[in-house]
């Protein structure tokens, strides 16, 4: 195939996809499928206006805490993330650097970088150009790295592109025995691991599969290079992090809260023990089995299928043999922590609990084995080609196989429930609610919401949920000082009147509708 021409398909497969990264995000206005995505906007804003990720809410002093969205937890009268600072750090201070469009286009860049770091390292260790080409694309279109990089506040793909981009770095830094890169290398993967601090456990393992496998010829001053730049970034990680919560070890998912309800906070805080810090959601076998058949295989069985048998000629080549294998050993080695940590837990992100969606969070949280597997699916196209023997056959099939796992790609991608169109049509949706409640609410308003609080905030003060304890015993403290509303789903009469009657009506407060914004209504909430 001509170079230009090569080049050019490569150009045009990247710049389709990203462009697609940035469809769900040019034109919302700032609305976010999930509460992550906007508390980590909120925060990145934040810090590149104050220099800080701290928000103040004095009525929470009143509220006893409750006053916040979801995904921040509010001790005192502070405001502060749940996630983990790195990636509102990092794209924060860019938008601080190059404005505001670049904190929405961090992700879709570095997810470029990424790929042209995988294309780069396979070249570079396999001297085959065909191998790079497919790895690349096939870690490009798989659904799970192209959906989360639509989402472009959420950290994984921001997450998983900072640790290749510091693998290729590493390469280069080892093939010219550079500490100057090596430290380089180190900076990048401690910055990506500041998004994902969890992954720690898993990344030491991986890293020590490589050391034992390498430990004859990995130059040392390389290894210096990059133990000094990742120790610099996790101290400052670390200090940041005790100035926020104050702990170097604490974080927003084990930092009491005055309303520990969500599944995170509940199965990680308090971690009392080793045990429990390594397996934050217990071991449970069968879910990891479930889990595993439907988040590893069920919704993309083409490319997993052909990771498998990659993985197989991998393991029995004669050429790179000891590369192939360590590489195949530091997947398998991520595959069982992440079956064992994220497969113990069972969520739901989707209204329906039996759904299987891209939405779901075990498809991001596996998101770093997804984008390495890319590699050996590549291998598995590749090597079946080469075993079919009538060469006109055998392009037409793999041309036919490559169609095949990029129309099934997209399709996951793109439709569904919670695919990118219907993302992108409820973001619109709740850009009319937002305008709706703003209009017929105060500045100083607090709203109780259910699900709202994602676009809401921080236009209005918000506390979630309503059906609460916390929530009803702030109410009667909220309702003579501000305005008070709820705003979600439309109440039957019989709700309305045993609303009035019992439930508010014996704290001295009633409730009656606003107004309707399409399936939701607006309530005021005030003394009778």
């Amino acid at each position: 195939m001509n170079t230009r021409f090569r080049w050019a398909l490569r150009v045009v497969a990247l710049g389709a996809v990203l462009i697609t990264m940035t469809w769900l995000t040019v034109g919302t206005q700032g609305v976010f499928a999930s509460p992550d995505e906007s508390a980590n906007a909120f925060f990145a804003r934040t810090f590149a206006e104050t220099g800080s990720m701290v928000a103040s809410e004095p009525l929470n002093a009143v509220a006893q805490g409750v006053i916040h969205p979801r995904s921040m937890i509010a001790p005192g009268t502070a405001i502060l993330p749940t996630s983990f600072l790195g990636f509102p750090f990092v794209s924060g201070g860019l938008r601080y650097i190059f404005g505001e469009f670049i904190q929405y286009f961090f992700t879709p860049i570095i997810a470029a970088l990424a790929i042209a770091a995988l294309w780069w390292t396979v070249r570079k260790l396999s001297n085959n150009e065909l191998l790079a080409d497919c790895s690349a694309f096939f870690a490009l279109i798989h659904p799970a790295f192209w959906y989360y990089g639509a989402r472009v506040m959420m950290p994984n793909v921001a997450f998983v592109s900072m640790l290749m981009v510091g693998v290729a770095a590493f390469v280069l830094a080892c093939s010219k025995r550079s500490s100057i890169i090596g430290f380089i290398a180190g900076l990048i993967f401690a910055t990506g691991l500041t998004m994902r601090l969890v992954e720690a456990p898993m990344m030491m393992a991986v890293v020590a599969v490589v050391l034992v496998a390498y430990r004859k010829s990995l130059p040392w001053k390389v290894l210096c290079g990059v133990a000094i730049g990742g120790a610099i970034v996790l101290g400052a990680y670390l200090v940041g992090n005790s100035a926020l919560y104050g702990s170097a070890l604490t974080t927003g998912y084990t930092l009491p809260d005055a309303r520990s309800t969500t599944d995170a906070v509940v199965a990680i805080s308090p971690i009392a023990s080793i045990g429990h810090l390594l397996l934050p959601f217990g071991f449970h076998p069968r879910a990891m089995v479930t889990n595993v058949f439907h988040y590893g295989w069920w919704l993309y069985p083409v490319s997993s299928t052909l990771a498998v048998i990659g993985a197989w000629f991998a393991w029995t080549a004669k050429e790179h043999r000891k590369a192939w294998r360590t590489f195949v050993v530091c997947l398998g080695v991520a595959a069982v922590w992440m079956a064992v940590v994220y497969g113990s837990w069972s969520v739901a992100d989707n209204p329906d609990p039996k759904a299987i969606t891209i939405g779901n969070s075990h498809v991001r949280y596996w998101l770093p084995l997804f984008f390495a597997s890319s590699v050996l699916v590549a291998l598995g196209v590749l090597r079946i080609r080469k075993k079919m023997t009538h060469g006109l056959k055998s392009t037409v099939g793999s041309i036919m196989l490559v169609v095949i796992i990029a129309t099934l790609s997209a399709q996951t991608v793109f439709l569904g429930s919670d695919g990118l169109i219907a993302a992108r049509a409820a973001a619109i949706a709740s850009i009319e609610k937002r305008a709706g409640v703003l209009a017929d609410t105060e500045y100083n308003a607090v709203v109780i919401v259910d699900r709202a609080d994602k676009y809401l905030f921080p236009y209005r003060r918000v506390i979630v949920p309503l059906r609460s304890d916390s929530t009803y015993a702030a109410m009667p403290m909220l309702a003579p000082i501000v305005p008070l509303y709820y705003f979600g789903i439309t109440f039957p009469q019989s709700d309305l009147e045993y609303l009035n009657s019992e439930k508010l009506g014996a704290m001295g407060l009633s409730i009656s509708p606003v107004v309707t914004i399409q399936d939701e209504t607006l309530y005021r909430i005030q003394l009778k």
